[in-house]
């Protein structure tokens, strides 16, 4: 039987994938796929290549389960066509492959500054987005490690 430790805050998800499911996820949170799983890569568009980084997200097929490694719990959101949904850069974890989405800021033109780039996303179906994305997790732990190594007697 396969074991598995992740650290502290970490979070391990597993999907039933049906057949016909078209979602796109983000690699850097795939962690498995079961035997009658296959995955696809997806070219993204060019624009969202430039900034968000990722040249590829992965589509599945097939019939199985799907582990998702995340920063923090996922959440799952209903999309609907008539209002957007904002999703911080780095936490989109999956969408469905209908969603129209795009990157913009969210607030005035001082929050590129302040809160970054966000996804735009409207459609039909559900995303998922984690609670911390993985490289503010990963900024995290290094905050945390940096104290706790200046901290008096600590080794």
């Amino acid at each position: 039987m396969p074991v598995l430790a992740v650290p502290p805050g970490c979070y391990i998800t597993i999907i039933d994938f049906k057949e016909n499911e078209e979602m796109l996820y983000d690699y850097k949170n795939l962690l498995f796929i079961s035997q009658g799983i296959k995955a696809h890569r997806v070219l993204q568009k060019i624009k969202n290549m430039l900034i968000s980084r990722p040249i590829f997200k992965v589509k599945f097929s097939g019939t199985g389960k799907v582990g998702l490694i995340s920063g923090g719990a996922l959440h799952s959101i209903a999309l609907n066509n008539e209002n957007s949904v904002f999703v911080k850069l780095g936490n989109l974890v999956s969408l469905p492959t209908t969603a129209r989405w795009e990157l913009c800021t969210y607030g005035n033109e001082l929050a590129v500054q302040n809160g970054g780039l966000h996804y735009q996303i409207t459609g039909t179906g559900n995303i998922l987005i984690e609670a911390i994305s993985s490289r503010e997790y990963i900024q995290q732990m290094q905050r945390e490690t940096d104290v706790i190594g200046t901290l008096p007697n600590s080794k």
